[in-house]
């Protein structure tokens, strides 16, 4: 199981809370990934999680992951592990929060983490 079937399971998990409180409301999480070269040392890689709550009204960041990682050190392996990892603990955190209630309802609010 990797961290893209992580957030599919949750979006399952949103969709069957809506269901059950009678929320009509369209919406979603996605997770984007990036990994960046950094522009100050080539050995350096930025690694960027941003899981997005998205409908039609509302655009929303929920937890930002940021790491800058030695790939000549590291395995990149190891570090995308770490990252998913770190998501999952910061997901755990969000669901039942105030920005966790508000997505099921649709509205979504900022929740970030660097």
């Amino acid at each position: 199981m990797n961290i893209e079937d992580v957030i599919e399971c949750l979006n399952t998990h949103i969709e069957s809370r809506r269901k059950e409180q009678k929320i009509n409301v369209e919406g979603h999480l996605l997770l984007q990934k990036t990994i960046i070269p950094n522009h100050i040392y080539n050995t350096y890689k930025d690694y960027n999680y941003t899981l997005w709550f998205v409908n039609k009204e509302v655009k929303k960041k929920i937890i930002i992951l940021n790491r800058v990682s030695n790939t000549a050190v590291e395995l990149k392996d190891g570090i995308i592990n770490y990252m998913d990892k770190e998501l999952i603990k910061l997901l755990f955190n969000w669901i039942e929060s105030k920005e966790y209630i508000e997505v099921i309802r649709g509205e979504g609010n900022e929740y970030h983490t660097e």
